[in-house]
């Protein structure tokens, strides 16, 4: 019976890493000519596009400005990774994700439902934070999921991982200024495949009792 339990447990263990991490990937961004936003970057993992671009957080809510406005805020992509820079009526001249002046926000919008596993940070100093959260496109409404999270060994995991199309990161400490290296992302298994894979787990724990018995 101590059998058992034991493989079933791992049967089930396995049915939620397979429905979690079913083909994840780490995504890296940086780039030897620096690239100004809105950035594409197609089939980032199976079929998925990924678009990268700015936006603002507003202080002390849950709002973030519309994506994409030039005379605000602009993606970028250089060495050091993804971060924010001045539009064309804009006075700051950092190329970071930072909380100065205005708070800048990456937003990452997907083609497709994804499963958000973890962010890879550069240029980044002792005390910097981040926020995270999912974004409502159509509302420009952000859930704010994470707030002033400490950056530590340049990467976060998120436990658990965020399900959806579009997340933003940004800051809104001043002090704060990071560029984003990469992220981690995995699909989101087709129900039917889950389906398959859920029953063949159930087959395979009923017959293992069958024999212990």
């Amino acid at each position: 019976m101590k059998l058992f339990n034991t493989v079933r447990g791992l049967v089930f263990s396995s049915l939620v890493v397979f429905s979690g991490l079913a083909n994840s990937a780490i995504i890296e961004f940086n780039s030897d000519q620096t690239q100004v936003g809105p950035l594409t970057f197609e089939n980032v993992i199976g079929d998925i596009d990924l678009t990268v671009s700015a936006g603002i957080f507003f202080r002390n809510s849950d709002r973030l400005s519309t994506p994409n406005n030039t005379n605000s805020r602009l993606s970028v992509l250089t060495s050091s990774g993804l971060g924010v820079q001045a539009g064309v009526n804009g006075v700051d001249t950092s190329i970071e994700i930072d909380g100065s002046g205005r708070n800048d926000a990456l937003v990452f919008t997907f083609s497709e439902e994804i499963s958000f596993l973890g962010l890879n940070f550069g240029n980044v100093d002792d005390g910097d934070t981040f926020n995270f959260g999912e974004i409502n496109l159509e509302g420009n409404a952000f859930t704010r999921s994470l707030t002033d999270a400490p950056i530590l060994d340049n990467q976060f995991t998120f436990v658990p991982t965020f399900i959806g199309t579009a997340f933003a990161v940004g800051t809104l400490i001043d002090d704060s200024s990071f560029t984003i290296t990469g992220i981690n992302i995995a699909e989101v298994p087709e129900p039917s495949t889950l389906l398959i894979f859920s029953l063949g787990l159930i087959g395979l724990t009923l017959r293992l009792r069958r024999s212990v018995k």
